[in-house]
């Protein structure tokens, strides 16, 4: 998959409402650089939101945590 099929299929993802992840862009577009394509987005004027999301363990402390980015509304 060519980077503008990339960021096209990652765009439509988004605008269909959907949150992506790291884990998300590798598993439905073969993508291991989603910072590199939400920045090829923002510069083509998207405006692409982020922020961290946590996993906790049960003492409540974070297991684990990842970026997820989306469209602003």
């Amino acid at each position: 998959m060519t980077i503008e099929s990339q960021n096209w299929n990652i765009l439509k993802y988004m605008v269909m409402g959907h949150k992506i992840t790291d884990e998300t862009a590798r598993e439905l577009f073969g993508c291991s650089r989603i910072s590199a394509r939400i920045w090829d987005l923002r510069h083509m004027g998207i405006p692409v939101l982020d922020d961290w999301e946590y996993k906790y363990d049960p003492d409540g402390k974070v297991a684990k945590k990842w970026k997820a980015y989306w469209i602003a509304n």
